[in-house]
């Protein structure tokens, strides 16, 4: 599915140019309200052709007596060359697609010397793209790019600008922009068990080790990991983990779900002076 169509509409109400406004126009001259809609489409996925049925070439170590195609000697004086294998693809891949809501309000007081803006966003997203382990024997690799289910955004963001200083030859320019966000699945589309997961964040050390996972209810990749024992010191004892289900032995069931890679809350703030034709940021 390699095309799609992203519609979007906007809106703005610009509050201050009702002649109701006129007595409060003399210290407040920008109000302005916001209302959006729109769809956006997201492709990022690994490889070049996930889509596709193509062969890969094996590596050093895979190779094959073929006296027709080979290019190197084995020590026996067999003619050997690299062998070719189908590659793992998902011809079902299709689009992410996100539908954003938003209001804003945008507001500016002595000629725009202090100014707020305040957004409210509401985004679903559906045919989450993620790169996420496969069932065993299913493909020619053991992860892949997938379509796994539906994701809920809801966030308030608000930056309030100010220019403290403003001469012939300096200005100085500061904002502050605070932002929250909160994230959870919705929906997996391989199974309707709530109990059920899809384990990415793949991780060096061996082939499918992973300490992430996708779960409904929780935001996307969530940590998913063994909880650590603490001495009364508060230092982690190496290789001490909880029992979660109190059977004796920690293995996979004793992972929990906990702690999103994303932050709920962020910050900055921004400076720029300019003095004549020079600038700082």
């Amino acid at each position: 599915n390699r095309w799609g169509i992203f519609p979007s509409v906007a809106l703005g109400w610009k509050i201050n140019n009702m002649p109701f406004f006129e007595k409060a126009a003399e210290t407040m001259n920008e109000f302005k309200l916001r209302l959006g809609w729109g769809v956006t489409g997201q492709q990022s996925v690994g490889g070049y052709f996930p889509y596709l049925a193509v062969y890969n070439q094996s590596t050093q170590g895979s190779y094959y007596p073929n006296m027709f195609t080979g290019t190197y000697y084995n020590s026996n004086g067999q003619l050997i060359g690299n062998t070719l294998y189908p590659g793992g693809y998902n011809p079902n891949l299709k689009w992410e697609e996100t539908t954003t809501w938003n209001v804003g309000l945008d507001m500016g007081w002595l000629n725009n010397r202090v100014t707020l803006a305040l957004d409210w966003y509401l985004r679903n997203s559906k045919d989450l793209l993620s790169f996420v382990t496969v069932a065993p024997g299913a493909a020619t690799t053991n992860m892949m790019d997938q379509n796994i289910g539906t994701l809920r955004n809801i966030g308030v963001e608000a930056t309030i600008g100010a220019k403290p200083v403003v001469t012939d030859d300096f200005m100085w320019n500061t904002s502050l922009n605070v932002a929250w966000n909160s994230n959870k699945i919705t929906k997996l589309n391989n199974t309707d068990d709530p109990n059920s997961f899809i384990a990415t964040g793949g991780i060096s050390g061996g082939t499918g080790n992973t300490v992430m996972a996708h779960k409904v209810d929780y935001p996307a990749y969530t940590f998913y990991l063994y909880e650590q024992i603490y001495d009364q010191d508060g230092n982690p004892i190496e290789g001490a983990y909880v029992d979660q289900n109190g059977d004796g032995q920690i293995d996979d069931n004793d992972r929990v779900m906990k702690h999103s890679k994303d932050p709920k809350v962020t910050m900055s703030w921004n400076n720029t002076f300019s003095y004549k034709n020079w600038d700082f940021g």
